[in-house]
């Protein structure tokens, strides 16, 4: 007589149970109880008491009068009557790029040109695709102005 898989994987169970189970028991906790019998002797220690936390000043927040601790106190003087702040920074508005739209990490200088005593430079896109830049094009996400090119690197501002 055949029996099936799964039927085998629960004979085994029901056989191995008994045994694995036999090894878990076990009447001799006499070095259990002397241990339990040893701490219950100790004698109670005292737990010092909590110090005096003393008397806390009571304090009240009076703003009026009080310039807004998120406004810089240089942009205050140009706070228009929108009540928006203008700090005065802002990039150059300039028509985008190619190459703005990929972050920094993702363009590779793979090489440089001289051309008409203009240096420029090859950059790799996050596509695969080479672009050829000079001093004044714009790189990757933040405004990245191109200041100078070298050899070995592209300065941005």
């Amino acid at each position: 007589m055949r029996v099936p898989v799964e039927k085998q994987h629960v004979l085994w169970l029901i056989f191995a149970l008994p045994l694995i189970l036999t090894g878990c028991g076990t009447t001799d906790m006499s070095d259990l109880k002397a241990y339990v019998g040893e701490v219950k002797s100790r004698r109670a220690s005292r737990i010092a008491p909590l110090p005096d936390p003393g008397v806390v000043e009571r304090f009240i927040y009076r703003p009026e009068g009080l310039r807004n601790p998120f406004v810089p106190s240089e942009a205050l003087d140009r706070v228009k009557d929108t009540g928006k702040v203008d700090n005065g920074i802002q990039p150059e508005i300039h028509p985008p790029e190619e190459l703005e739209r990929f972050s920094l990490d993702s363009l590779r200088l793979v090489g440089t040109l001289e051309q008409n005593n203009t240096i420029w430079a090859l950059i790799r896109a996050g596509d695969k695709s080479i672009h050829r830049v000079s001093k004044g094009n714009y790189l990757g996400k933040n405004n990245g102005k191109i200041t100078s090119i070298s050899e070995d690197k592209v300065e941005l501002t």
